[in-house]
């Protein structure tokens, strides 16, 4: 116990590594780098990213839950890598999540887009509607793989509004996602703001809806699904910060408070509002542990409503 307290006192010491689930260049990458840049300075030691792709965000779970519990080795997650996977995918994990995975905070919030190519005849979100139910099983929504929080929304989207939409898997993260739409291998998908934006700039895909409960400040014209009717459906995309279980609690605390001053600062700031990423982080690691049990929780009825099966 002095060894643990002592090592607690004096992190970091050494270089420290966050593996990042999805290839570079998407919301999880752009979020953690900024933290992590500004972490350096904090720490006078490096803060390296490692980019552990495949299976859905499991490759980067997996290496998490092994690492050693010194505080050296740590994950940046979203909903679908620390919420949903622990739900759908419980039976490939080699641990049990609750206490192989340990929460530290959130480091932003990035709303979702209901994006299509710009060459797709719905101009709103009301006469893509219509167009569905028109063309029923010919509009394919896309996510990263079954089981994926996009997957679940777009299922519970498809029931609640009475849509026959097919699914089409695409590989990776939002960059994929929104190659594979301006390609045309499916018509839509729920994309983070801070990836979609500059596609939408250029003129090659178009937003129809936005997630969450109020309307995306750089799309100001754009409405939210919530208030378009199918309320509680998509909501927000987080990033945030997860250690190994078992982390010394005094190490825990101090990455949590070094993410706070980290998104306090105006470097991490611009560079988030620029890409339409709001600065959020959680009251505690406690409090985000208990958001992300409540979160999970929810995950685990849609998942028994829509009969959602992963080996």
């Amino acid at each position: 116990m002095a060894a643990a307290a002592a090592g607690a006192a004096g992190y970091p010491e050494r270089p420290i590594t966050i593996l990042i689930p999805y290839p570079p260049g998407g919301a999880t990458h752009i979020v953690t780098l900024a933290v992590a840049r500004e972490m350096e300075k904090q720490f006078g030691q490096p803060v390296k990213l490692d980019h552990r792709v495949g299976r859905d965000g499991m490759v980067a779970l997996e290496a998490a839950g092994a690492a050693a519990p010194d505080g050296y080795t740590l994950m940046a997650g979203n909903p679908t890598t620390n919420a949903v996977n622990p739900v759908v995918r419980r039976r490939q994990l080699p641990f049990d999540y609750a206490r192989a995975i340990a929460p530290v905070t959130v480091m932003s919030e990035i709303p979702n887009l209901l994006v299509v190519a710009v060459a797709f005849p719905p101009a709103n979100f009301a006469d893509f509607i219509a167009y569905v139910k028109q063309h029923p099983g010919k509009v394919k929504f896309g996510a990263p793989g079954i089981g994926a929080g996009e997957h679940l929304s777009g299922l519970m989207f498809a029931r609640a509004a009475g849509l026959d939409m097919p699914f089409q898997r695409h590989e990776g993260g939002a960059v994929e996602a929104l190659r594979d739409i301006v390609d045309g291998r499916f018509q839509w998908a729920m994309v983070n703001a801070a990836s979609s934006a500059p596609l939408i700039r250029d003129g090659k895909i178009r937003p129809l809806a936005v997630s969450g409960s109020q309307r995306a400040r750089a799309f100001p014209d754009v409405p939210t699904v919530d208030e378009s009717g199918y309320k509680g459906i998509f909501s927000n995309a987080w990033q945030a910060l997860f250690a190994p279980g078992g982390t010394p609690r005094d190490i825990i605390d101090r990455l949590h408070q070094a993410v706070v001053a980290a998104v306090a600062t105006s470097a991490v700031k611009e560079e988030f509002e620029k890409r339409n990423i709001i600065v959020m982080t959680s009251q505690s690691p406690d409090a985000f542990a208990a958001e992300l049990r409540a979160d999970i929780a929810r995950k685990e009825k849609i998942v028994a409503e829509t009969g959602i099966v992963v080996d």
